[in-house]
């Protein structure tokens, strides 16, 4: 072989490593609930990560992979996302500032409304992730939905379940589907 052959076909391997590799690394922002125009996150704190440079389908992968992590805010005009476990007491509405909330929904769950249900607990668990919080009311017979804060999990009954949501709270409630 001629070292101008040997040269083409490493060029020709390398574009197809490179193009296979990216074309792999897709990602659906369909197991998340969209908030255009809305801060669910807040500025950068305790519990609050945020990366500079950063797509919102890497940020979903980052939040994917986090234990604990509930959502994240992604801001187009400084392309910046914000990993949080919990979200804001209330929401807050900023037009024109090009960010977008995303609150990452469990399979087999639903986002009705940002906020809370109280009452009907069956128990309390810590440190879990939430597609782990969802697999646990899975297991369970009277479970019809979750709680999920910052790793804290509390699986719920229709029994004892309050149907209005409280919705100045940090807590998030995913009805089972």
């Amino acid at each position: 072989m001629k070292p101008t052959q040997v040269v083409l076909i490493v060029i020709v391997l390398c574009l197809c490593l490179y193009f296979g590799m990216t074309s792999r690394e897709s990602y659906s922002l369909d197991n998340y609930k969209k908030f255009e125009d809305y801060d669910l996150i807040g500025e950068p704190r305790e519990g609050v990560e945020c990366f500079e440079k950063t797509k919102p389908e890497k940020c979903m992968s980052m939040c994917d992979s986090e234990t604990g992590c509930v959502g994240f805010k992604h801001s187009e005009k400084d392309d910046m996302c914000c990993l949080s476990g919990e979200l804001l007491p209330v929401k807050k509405h900023i037009p024109g500032e090009q960010t977008t909330t995303y609150v990452k929904i469990p399979n087999g769950y639903t986002f009705e409304q940002k906020g809370e249900r109280l009452g009907g607990e069956i128990k309390i668990m810590t440190e879990v992730e939430l597609d782990a919080c969802a697999k646990e009311c899975d297991s369970l017979d009277e479970c019809v939905g979750i709680t999920f804060h910052g790793a804290y999990c509390i699986p719920k009954k229709s029994e004892g379940l309050i149907p209005k949501y409280i919705e100045t709270t940090s807590s998030q409630f995913f009805s089972k589907t």
